[in-house]
């Protein structure tokens, strides 16, 4: 494979369990940054001794926070292209190989990641929403990769609680291309960080409502 500058954005939160398993499965595929999202095990002790990038929030600000520090390092530090990647082992390290094939043809904006399946209701009427209005399929997927000199051209870089998807749909609404990629995911053996069945179904209700409101500003600012 030809060699790019890939920097590989791990935010993660509480997740000792699986994180060095992930780090040394990726880092191959490029520079490893982790974000420690305020964990209160030793997520970010099992990071530095892997080795890795590893910045931190003190406390714990969500995942959108997490990420935003991660791909402004990532900015700053001159990264061609920049890859996404959960933290908790659901994600399937060779399937970066793909990602970084397709990304760094500079055809794309982003790649997104297809799952084959969710497991919320409220995940499948967010997908179905932005399929509908920009032919996305899963635009909730953790596992993207983006075009860095994309990424620069794109005035609001801060996700604000959009669960990952602020960029995506940005590139999206400025019409640039962007590539869907079907991947498999592992079984989760531990609960989901953003909360049980019920908080974690609201919290996705209300994130599509902040991301409709958004593109309705973009629209309006656009004109």
């Amino acid at each position: 494979m030809e060699s790019f500058k890939i920097a590989i954005l791990i935010p993660a939160y509480n997740e000792a369990n699986t994180l060095g398993e992930v780090i040394k499965k990726t880092s191959i595929y490029g520079d490893v940054i982790v974000v420690d999202d305020g964990s209160e095990d030793n997520t970010y002790d099992i990071a530095k001794n892997n080795n890795v990038t590893v910045l931190q929030n003190v406390k714990n600000l969500g995942y959108d926070s997490a990420l935003n520090v991660g791909i402004n390092y990532i900015i700053k530090n001159n990264y061609e292209y920049l890859i996404t990647f959960d933290a908790d082992n659901q994600h399937q390290s060779f399937q970066l190989e793909s990602f970084i094939k397709l990304i760094t043809t500079n055809k794309y904006g982003a790649v997104i990641g297809i799952r084959s399946k969710v497991n919320r209701v409220s995940e499948f009427f967010f997908n179905y929403f932005f399929n509908y209005l920009y032919n996305i399929n899963d635009v909730l997927c953790g596992f993207k990769a983006y075009n860095i000199s994309i990424l620069k051209k794109i005035n609001d870089l801060n996700f604000k609680k959009s669960l990952g998807t602020r960029l995506a749909l940005l590139i999206a609404f400025n019409k640039i291309n962007i590539k869907e990629i079907n991947i498999t995911v592992n079984e989760r053996k531990d609960s989901s960080r953003i909360g049980g069945k019920i908080k974690s179904n609201l919290i996705i209700i209300k994130t599509l409502i902040i991301n409709i409101k958004e593109i309705v500003f973009w629209k309006i600012y656009a004109k």
